[in-house]
């Protein structure tokens, strides 16, 4: 895609395999494409990949005899207590949780989305402990 030191990472690869393309390979080129605009590392990872693949997210992991389906499931769980505790952590500020991962801030949307963490929850709870 012309970025050289750009690579997806392989959980990365296991959704967008995941999902379903009909017979229309530029999809796939273009949500790549908006991957690599809308992240600023070296690294595409599975947070990065949109929203709108989760579907296919959600069939993949339910294949639990695959070796695959439950290394995602192992990861879905990690990334779901990973992002409470750096919210939790980061009282809310989402800046501040994307500079402490080291991951961009629409990562960390994307994930607070996925796994429905409200960061405004971390922000007044810190503000009724005061």
């Amino acid at each position: 895609m012309g970025r050289a030191g750009r690579t997806l990472d392989e959980d990365a690869v296991a959704l967008l395999v995941a999902h379903e393309w009909p017979g229309n390979i530029r999809e796939l080129i273009n949500i790549v494409r908006r991957m690599l605009v809308m992240t600023t590392g070296t690294r595409l990872t599975a947070a990065d990949v949109p929203a709108k693949l989760q579907q296919a997210h959600s069939t993949f992991v339910d294949d639990e005899d695959s070796f695959t389906g439950k290394k995602a499931r192992m990861n879905l769980e990690f990334e779901q207590t990973y992002i409470d505790s750096l919210v939790r952590t980061c009282k809310g500020d989402v800046s501040a949780a994307a500079r402490l991962s080291k991951l961009s801030r629409q990562s960390i949307y994307r994930m607070l989305e996925r796994h429905g963490v409200d960061p405004n929850q971390y922000r007044n709870a810190s503000h009724e402990d005061g």
